[in-house]
């Protein structure tokens, strides 16, 4: 075969394998294009959810921060509470508060005339130790001691303050208080 007819066939053969590539590409691409189309939409859609979720876990992280934070602001005003308050005494150490009352009115700086317990009362779960102590004290020592049964962790109750003398022989004050103490029966 001559050269001039071989680069004919070769001519023809290529331009036949071209004319086939693009019939084939215009067959094929609108379905090409659809599916382009598709993989570009979910492209963005897998980039709007990754975004979402980035927004979530954000949210979420922030909610749990609030919560932690939440949760201590309520601890730390529960210890305050706890410190601040009273807690009842058990009914087994009814014996160690009463051998312990008399020293918190000398540790005050007030005197004591007369003291004495009245019967025991069981209100529910509850027993009631009601007191009455007669006192001499100035003004000073007379806030010192009310403070020091207000605030004891008994929980002592003042019902009753009164008066008896106002300025007597030493220039101090008599004073009757009646007072009552809770004390948890029920076992903890």
């Amino acid at each position: 075969m001559q050269p001039r007819h071989k680069n004919t066939i070769l001519f023809i053969l290529a331009w036949c394998g071209i004319m086939l590539l693009t019939v084939s590409s215009m067959y094929f691409l609108p379905s090409a294009w659809q599916k382009s189309s598709r993989l570009i939409e979910l492209s963005a859609k897998l980039d709007n959810s990754r975004d979402l979720e980035k927004r979530m876990n954000s949210y979420l992280d922030n909610i749990k921060a609030q919560t932690a934070s939440i949760t201590a602001e309520i601890a730390e005003r529960q210890h305050k509470i706890d410190i601040a308050t009273f807690t009842r005494l058990q009914a087994n150490k009814i014996s160690e508060f009463i051998d312990g009352l008399p020293e918190i009115f000398n540790k005050t700086g007030v005197n004591v005339v007369n003291f004495g317990y009245q019967t025991r009362e069981t209100v529910g779960q509850f027993i009631d130790l009601p007191f009455e102590a007669l006192i001499q004290c100035d003004y000073a020592g007379m806030r010192r001691m009310l403070h020091s049964l207000e605030t004891h962790t008994a929980g002592i109750r003042i019902e009753q303050l009164e008066f008896i003398n106002l300025d007597d022989e030493q220039h101090r004050s008599r004073i009757r208080l009646q007072c009552r103490v809770r004390f948890n029966a029920g076992v903890q």
